[in-house]
C-alpha cells in the first residue's frame, strides 16, 4: 500500500487527462496537474474582529498586531507550556 501511495502522483500526472466541463472533471484534471507554485500572501488579515499584521507589515505602524501567544500542555509532564512568536508569513 505505501508504495502505491508514493507512486500514485506520478502516475495521475502521467495520464493525460483532458480537460472537462463538470466540476469533478475539472478537479481531478487540477489534482493530476500536480501542485502549484504560485502562492497568495497578505500582509494583513482579519479574522473575528481582529486584524493581524506580518512583522514586516507591523514595523510601520503604530499599533503592533503581529505577535502571537498559545498556551498548551505538555503531554509528557501535564505542564502548561506557553509559545509565542510574531506572524512572519500570512
Amino acid at each position: 500500500m505505501k508504495e502505491h501511495k508514493h507512486r500514485f502522483t506520478s502516475w495521475l500526472m502521467d495520464q493525460n487527462i483532458k480537460d472537462g466541463t463538470t466540476l469533478e472533471e475539472v478537479t481531478l484534471k487540477r489534482l493530476a496537474s500536480g501542485p502549484s507554485s504560485r502562492v497568495t500572501t497578505w500582509q494583513a488579515y482579519d479574522i473575528n474582529g481582529h486584524t493581524f499584521y506580518t512583522a514586516a507589515k507591523d514595523k510601520k505602524c503604530i499599533c503592533k498586531n503581529s505577535g502571537v501567544q498559545i498556551d498548551a500542555i505538555n503531554d509528557a509532564t501535564g505542564l502548561k507550556v506557553t509559545y509565542f512568536g510574531f506572524i512572519e508569513d500570512i
